[in-house]
Parts: C-alpha cells; sequence; structure tokens
C-alpha cells in the first residue's frame, strides 16, 4: 500500500542576493518555472550543499522570449548568495493560506556547469555550499594556549566569521594544542572526534556539541515514510575501549576504560556492546589505543568514551524515503512507527536529501551514527603525510622549562614564516639563553588562558647521551636559535621530541672540514696498542672524497673547546685538547706521550713519558721553572729561577750528586759519589762566619796561598781585607 500524499502542498521558494550583498531578491515566476531540479544536501560530517539545474532553451532565432539563451545567466555568479526553502500551505484555497517558510538552506555559489546536448538545450547547473565551505578553505598552523575544545571553536568561529549557535562546554583546557597545517574544518572535527563530540553548520550557525535531539518528529510507515531499510550489525561492536598512554611527568601509564556507549538512536534493538555477549566469547572484545598520546587521566576518559559511542553508533543503519518534509534535518531525532517492536523507535538523522523535480518535492534521510563517509559528502580529505609524522626542522624559542625536565619549545619555519604576524622570531635583538623569542605568553611561563599563537611547539623533551635514572647523562640543553631535528612521538605533533642540533649555511661547524677530515691517501694509524687492527683499503685521493674524520669537536657558545684528535696534522697531535675561552690549555698528547697544562697567562706543567726524555717540568710565565727528570743517564730535579740562579740535584750514578749555582757563577756542589766531597765556590770573597768555627779534618788541611792569621774576634768581617 503505497504512502499517503503529504497534507502539505510544498512550493520551492528562492531568494538571490549578491556576493557580500544584504538584500534578497525573491526569483521570479519566470525563473522558478525554469528549476527543472532542486537538490537540497545536509550533514554532520560534510558542508550543506545546493543544486539548481535550470532549464535553457537555446533557440536564438526565436522571437519568443522564453526561447531567449542565457536569459537568468546574470542572477547566477561565482560567490552570490541563493536561500532555499520551501513554503507550506495546509489547502490550495487562497481564502484559508496558512503558510509556514521553512528555509533549508542559505549558501554561496562555489560553481556553475552547463551541458550542452543534442536537443538544443543547454541546462545551467548552479552548485554552491552554506558557509561552513569556508571552513575548508586553506591550511593552517597555530597554536592554542591553555584554551579548551569550547575556546577553539569559538576563536576560530570569530576569525572566519561564523555565528556559533549550540556551544557546549568541553571542560579540560589543553595546555598546548597545535593545528597542524590543516583546515579549519578538519582541526576542528579532529578535535570534536577527540570528545565525542559533533560539529556542522547549520542555518549559517556553527554548532558544537554531544550528540542530541534538537526535536522530535513523528513520522509513521505508509502515511509519511514511503520506504525505510535498516541494518542491524555486531560488526565493530566492543565490549569496551581502553585508551593508554605514558605520563612522563609522572614516571607512569595512564590508562582509562569507557565499557558502555551512549547514543542518540533507541530501538527495541539492544545496544552492540549488551549484543555482543550473545557470542559468549572467552576473551573479551575489547580496543586498546596506544597511539594516541594523551596528558592527562580526563582525556583519556573522554577519548575512549568517544571511541566506544563511535563504534556505538555503527550498530545501526538507517535509510528512509519521505514525502517532502523540510523540518527533517541532520541532528533532529525523527520517532517512527509502524515497523514493530524491534525497528520502532526514535532514529539520529545524520544526512538528508531534499529533492524537488518534476514539481514533486520528497526527502531522503539516512542514519550514520557518528562517523562520516556516507553517500552525500562531497569534500573528501586526501591521503598525504601530516608535519608532525615526518621529522620537522625546529628553532629553539624557549629553554626555560618551567618543571626543570630540560625540554625546550621550537617554532617549525616549514609550516609559517617568521615575519609573519603573531609568529615567533628568533633573531630579535637581545635575545639570548634562556630568554622567550616570540611576542606574547607562554606555555609554562606565566601564559594567560585563551592565548593563541602563530606558531610555538609545546615543550619538547631532549634525547640526551646516557640521560635516565640517578641525575646521569650528558646535559647539553640546546639554546635559543639553534637550529634542531624534531621528531614526534607516535607521529602526534603535541609529542615532540628534540634529536640533535644541526649545523647550517649561518651557523658554522666549530672546526672547518679541511681540519677535521684527512684524505685516505694519508691516513696514519696511531692506535698501535689495538690488537689486530683492521686494514683499512686505502683508495687513491680524489681532491673531494670524504675520509677519515682526524679531528672531532665540541664547543660551546662562549668558545670552551673539547676535541678528540684522531690524526696528526701541523702542530694538532693525536689526543685530547681542553681548552677554556680565556685560553687555559690541558693538552692530553698521545703522539708525544705528553701531557701539557697551560694557563692565560703561560704557567705550564708538562708530564712526558716519550722514552728517554721520561720528566716533569713546571714553568711561570716569569721563567721560574722546575723540571725532574727520570730518564737515565740524567735522573734529577732542576729548580731554576727567572735571573739564572739553580739548583740541581742528581741521582744518576756515578755522579749522585747536588748543585747550587747562582747567575754569576758562584756554586756549591754537595757530591756523594764517586768520590764524598764538598765544594764552595765563590767568583770573589767566600766569608765564613761564625761565633765558634772549627775546622776538622782526618788528614792534612793545605792551602795554595800562605796563611793569613785570623783575628780574635773581628769586629768587622770586611776588615779581614
Amino acid at each position: 500500500m503505497p504512502a499517503k500524499e503529504s497534507l502539505y502542498l510544498s512550493i520551492p521558494r528562492i531568494q538571490l542576493s549578491s556576493a557580500g550583498g544584504s538584500r534578497w531578491q525573491t526569483a521570479s515566476p519566470e525563473l522558478m518555472k525554469d528549476f527543472l531540479q532542486i537538490i537540497v544536501e545536509e550533514s554532520l560530517h560534510a558542508p550543506a550543499m545546493f543544486t539548481l539545474v535550470i532549464h535553457n532553451s537555446y533557440l536564438p532565432t526565436s522571437p519568443r522570449p522564453e526561447y531567449q539563451p542565457w536569459r537568468h545567466e546574470k542572477l547566477f555568479e561565482i560567490g552570490n548568495k541563493v536561500k532555499i526553502g520551501f513554503v507550506s500551505s495546509t489547502t490550495q484555497d487562497p481564502n484559508f493560506d496558512d503558510e509556514l517558510e521553512e528555509y533549508l538552506i542559505e549558501g554561496e555559489i562555489t560553481g556553475i556547469e552547463v551541458s550542452f546536448n543534442e536537443k538544443s538545450e543547454a541546462p545551467i547547473i548552479v552548485r554552491g555550499y552554506d558557509i561552513s565551505h569556508r571552513l575548508h578553505r586553506g591550511r593552517h598552523n597555530y597554536s592554542y594556549l591553555n584554551m579548551s575544545d569550547t575556546e577553539i571553536v569559538k576563536d576560530i568561529a570569530t576569525r572566519t566569521g561564523i555565528t556559533m549557535n549550540r556551544c557546549d562546554n568541553s571542560g579540560q583546557k589543553h595546555e598546548y594544542v597545535f593545528q597542524e597545517n590543516q583546515t579549519h574544518m578538519e582541526f576542528l572535527r579532529e578535535r570534536a572526534a577527540r570528545i565525542g563530540y559533533e560539529l556542522y553548520v547549520q542555518d549559517n550557525q556553527l554548532n558544537f556539541c554531544k550528540p542530541a535531539s534538537q526535536s522530535s518528529l513523528q513520522l509513521k510507515w505508509l502515511d509519511e515514510i514511503n520506504s525505510f531499510k535498516t541494518r542491524i550489525t555486531s560488526a565493530q561492536q566492543v565490549s569496551s575501549v581502553e585508551v593508554r598512554s605514558w605520563d612522563y611527568t609522572q614516571k607512569q601509564a595512564i590508562s582509562e576504560t569507557a565499557t558502555s556507549e551512549n547514543v542518540v538512536t533507541q530501538t527495541g534493538s539492544a545496544l552492540g556492546s549488551v549484543a555482543i555477549d550473545n557470542f559468549n566469547l572467552k576473551e573479551p572484545s575489547k580496543i586498546t589505543v596506544v597511539d594516541q598520546p594523551v596528558s592527562t587521566a580526563q582525556e583519556a576518559q573522554a577519548m575512549a568514551q568517544a571511541l566506544c559511542d563511535e563504534l556505538g553508533g555503527e550498530f545501526i543503519y538507517a535509510d528512509a524515503k519521505s514525502v517532502g518534509n523540510p523540518n527533517i534535518r541532520p541532528g533532529r531525532v525523527v520517532t517512527i512507527d509502524g515497523l514493530g517492536d524491534r525497528y520502532s523507535g526514535e532514529y539520529y538523522v545524520t544526512e538528508t536529501r531534499h529533492i524537488y523535480s518534476g514539481r514533486v518535492y520528497h526527502t531522503e534521510f539516512s542514519v550514520r551514527g557518528l562517523r562520516s563517509g556516507s553517500l552525500f559528502s562531497t569534500i573528501s580529505t586526501p591521503v598525504r603525510l601530516q608535519p608532525g609524522q615526518t621529522f620537522l626542522v625546529g628553532i629553539v624559542t624557549d629553554n626555560n622549562d618551567p618543571q626543570g625536565m630540560g625540554r625546550v619549545k621550537v617554532y617549525f619555519p616549514t609550516l609559517t614564516p617568521p615575519d609573519q604576524p603573531g609568529s615567533s622570531k628568533p633573531n630579535m635583538p637581545g635575545v639570548g639563553p634562556g630568554n622567550k623569542v616570540s611576542p606574547g605568553n607562554k606555555v609554562g611561563s606565566g601564559n594567560k588562558a585563551g592565548q593563541v599563537e602563530e606558531h610555538e611547539s609545546y615543550w619538547a623533551r631532549v634525547v640526551a647521551i646516557g640521560a635516565g635514572q640517578y641525575q646521569k647523562g650528558f646535559d647539553c640543553l640546546p639554546e635559543v636559535n639553534d637550529e634542531v631535528l624534531v621528531g614526534f612521538e607516535h607521529g602526534d605533533i603535541h609529542r615532540p621530541y628534540i634529536i640533535g642540533g644541526v649545523w647550517n649555511g649561518k651557523d658554522n661547524i666549530p672546526t672547518p672540514v679541511a681540519e677535521s677530515v684527512i684524505t685516505q691517501q694519508n691516513m696514519v694509524s696511531v692506535r698501535e696498542t689495538i690488537p689486530k687492527p683492521k686494514k683499512i683499503l686505502a683508495k687513491p685521493d680524489a681532491g673531494k672524497k670524504p675520509g677519515n674524520v682526524r679531528l672531532r669537536t665540541f664547543e660551546t657558545r662562549t668558545g670552551h673547546t673539547l676535541q678528540f684528535i684522531e690524526e696528526d696534522k701541523g702542530s694538532s697531535h693525536t689526543g685530547i685538547r681542553i681548552e677554556t675561552a680565556q685560553g687555559h690549555k690541558i693538552y692530553l698528547n698521545d703522539s708525544q706521550k705528553q701531557i701539557e697544562i697551560i694557563t692565560e697567562g703561560g704557567h705550564s706543567i708538562t708530564m712526558n713519558d716519550s722514552p728517554g726524555k721520561v720528566f716533569t717540568e713546571i714553568k711561570t710565565k716569569g721563567g721560574h721553572s722546575i723540571k725532574m727528570n727520570d730518564s737515565p743517564p740524567k735522573i734529577s730535579t732542576e729548580i731554576t729561577t727567572q735571573g739564572g740562579h739553580s739548583i740541581t740535584m742528581n741521582d744518576s750514578p756515578p755522579n749522585v750528586s747536588t748543585e747550587i749555582r747562582t747567575k754569576l757563577r758562584h756554586f756549591i756542589k754537595l757530591t756523594d759519589t764517586p768520590v764524598p766531597k764538598i765544594v764552595v765556590n765563590s767568583m770573589g770573597l767566600l766569608y765564613l762566619r761564625g761565633k765558634n768555627v772549627r775546622i776538622y779534618s782526618d788528614g792534612a788541611i793545605t792551602s795554595n796561598r800562605p796563611v793569613v792569621p785570623l783575628p780574635a774576634s773581628p769586629e768587622d768581617p770586611m776588615a779581614l781585607t
């Protein structure tokens, strides 16, 4: 039995306006007669779309006005606005005209087509979208700091000039959210999906809310409903959804689970999570999400519930066709009767298609849960690699981690030019370590809630050599303005890691390549102590071919230097060289088998282990020195002053002695071997003075000069002259 005719007489109503205009003009009766087809498609997952097919006979020789071509062409230009609705009346008698005007869409023309056929006709096809198509234009890079998803939606709506309608409070504020080279619609739908919200435009107003019925419409099979198809399937139904992640601030796992879906569609069939219990599975049909990093348990719970709701929405599909009814809209619930206990119930409409063709108006609608992929989708997202799924070059903008974990922030120069308003500017004058270089407040540094930047990364953990527990590892934070390579955990741009720093055309390598690299032809092995060294197959030097690296340098911003030298070259010898920015030096010289310590002022200590030259020598800048020799034939200690005075202590047989010399060659020499003796030599006078001076000898006392009598107690030693 076919469905009854509608109680309503539905007549299309179309109004036109110029691009940017505010005055609306109702389509003329002549234009209305030429409409062959009017289609309005709406979806929770795609922009609302309209299609107008306009009759256009091409008989230019005919004098009749209705056969003149292109007579409506000037009314339809790209950017012009179109408003489409239906006027419904309960009677055709004009004396009892009870009209209700329902506009389905107010959109903008985005495309015009003409189809020339063999019947001398060229129908014009006009296509357009509601204002949400603006959210699909352009790709953007923004940082959103300390903002909830609701605040982010409102911010984008304000910047794009779209009015907000329903906007539920999403609750949690996010310390950092990044829009990575995405259209606004891609980004906002991604944010909505993470918390189980819907985002769509209806009546030119943006809605961001939990799935819920806006209103309920009563329909009955074979009255208002012509056809109805439904499907109930246990595919993709699960008993629970768990979201797991890692909280590196607490060094513990995050785990949250959702066990029951929240769906709007309610029929005599059970929920999908309940229906799968009929299988009596030995293992629970559980989904665990491990590749979506989250920062808090609250965020994990929201994501788990959102995925549980999404899967639960796949349990019931439905497609229906009814008499034309402009009240059937996405986001509304229709209560359908006459389908039996199992299939009668409330259905949440997600897509609609209003078709006016051949003077007949009917409505098709679908129930598809929270997922897109409907036949009415008009814009498909191309498959591409997101920036966060690759490595990105970053410029460090902040290394003052408020939590003291050694993290840094960067901006990505390939996403936003540094001179773009609101972006980070690493070359600002006066920028130094620990300073922030982009204008505005920063996360963790006293930033204000709601701060939007274009753009800066979240705090990135720095990969370090030996980092781990017990406060160990090589601590070398990147500095502001450093160029670094950034990777992302699970391809999520919200979880950056600094892999390392890189040099470029402006930031040079500490040591020129010509000093660091040697040619294969000139390779010299200095690791003679390593057993069975590997044989190096040298190739002829081609002039610019890379060879062994002879010099590895670590240099700080101010000039402190640590070098590992593998091969000799000029005055640079194999070993390790440490030098401060002020010029203090330590050389561990393997080639010459010695260690040198040199101060900025020129004081030095040299310790040499070369065969035949084993010694330690201490020198001052002024020329004082102490040299201790351990190598035969001269095992000795020598102390020398700047003026030339010296003390020499010799332990080398047969001449074991101690000698004291002055610059004028006065000396005292005490000899132990081979003949024990003491020699006192003066280049001038020699004085011996004491209260009592006694000279003892086991043998004779001799003199090469006459003996001079000594006074009993001279008052002045000079009197002896």
